[in-house]
């Protein structure tokens, strides 16, 4: 028999959803804006401090990044196109570091969902173990009453046959 991982409770369902929409209202607040957007990713039954991973992701946008004509990039001259070729290389350090975070939240969830589904597996192994030892109690216990039974019973018809043996000893005498 097969058993699910721990449900979830009404509650803990209810606190997840709501954590759910305040991330994603938090995220679309900050698309509109230049400000950094967390998001917490909930993957714990018991919904404790430890089943949370949490990431910021920093808006990547042109004014963002300190590029463009918000920045005041020029190529119209030599220090103006040097300035915007500075700016660019800056932008992709921003957004690698902002990849990178992205990369290893994700490594982190893909470990936990790889650890759950392992502990999951052990967890079904153990109480199959269970469930076997159990079933071989029982056989062993019926076989004791079995035999105790039939111990009962050969007692029981020797005990019946011990007055007629007395009887036909004493009428061979």
């Amino acid at each position: 028999m097969h058993t699910a991982p721990p449900a979830l409770t009404e509650a803990q369902i209810e606190e997840n959803g709501t954590q759910a929409k305040a991330d994603l209202k938090t995220v679309q607040e900050n698309i509109s804006t230049d400000s950094a957007a967390t998001i917490k990713f909930t993957f714990g039954a018991r919904n404790e401090e430890t089943d949370h991973y949490g990431i910021k992701i920093t808006k990547l946008s042109a004014k963002s990044l300190g590029i463009g004509e918000t920045s005041g990039d020029n190529v119209l001259t030599k220090e103006g196109a040097l300035k915007a070729l500075e700016n660019i290389s800056n932008a992709i350090i921003k957004k690698d570091e902002v990849r990178a975070r992205i990369g290893a939240t994700q490594n982190r969830l893909a470990a936990s969902i790889d650890n759950i589904s392992i502990q999951r597996e052990n967890a079904q192994a153990s109480e199959s173990r269970i469930s076997d030892v159990d079933v071989a109690t029982e056989m062993v216990e019926f076989n004791r009453r079995q035999l105790m039974a039939n111990a009962a019973m050969a007692i029981l018809v020797q005990a019946n046959s011990l007055p007629e043996t007395a009887r036909q000893i004493l009428e061979q005498r």
